[in-house]
């Protein structure tokens, strides 16, 4: 993993998880992080591989059905469901291809990612947890 150096790091949902491997294994190039809506993995084994099954599922559907529809679906969620357009970066999101959102489904969703549970006693670097009332799941 490429660090860029001396920083406060943020991260959101993947991004979040990304800065959480950082920290561990890079704590010297941590100031602080700061980690929104995300996860230190998933603990229970079954779980993991459920999650691996969903998000292969849904690689085959972004393939399937295009980046527009999925997106449109993805953005009817519940977590989603009442930003405005600016907010949901849709036209950014647009810009995808289903060959990488696929693959980004497979190598990098939770139940692909290391259980870092575990390790979060290891943690050194100062960091802010934030979390939103309508993302109970994180």
């Amino acid at each position: 993993m490429e660090v860029g150096g001396h920083a406060t790091y943020v991260g959101y949902s993947l991004g979040a998880r990304v800065v959480l491997h950082a920290a561990l294994a890079h704590p010297e190039l941590m100031q602080s992080c700061v980690l929104i809506s995300g996860t230190p993995g998933i603990e229970d084994e079954k779980e993991r591989e459920q999650r691996r099954t969903n998000d292969e599922r849904l690689a085959d559907r972004v393939i399937n059905v295009g980046v527009r529809t999925f997106i449109d679906e993805w953005l009817t969620q519940p977590l989603f469901s009442t930003l405005t357009g600016e907010q949901s970066r849709r036209k950014e999101r647009l810009s995808n291809t289903p060959e990488g959102l696929a693959n980004s489904l497979r190598t990098s969703g939770t139940g692909t990612q290391e259980n870092l549970w575990p390790r979060l006693v290891d943690i050194s670097t100062r960091t802010l947890l934030v979390v939103g009332e309508r993302d109970p799941k994180f």
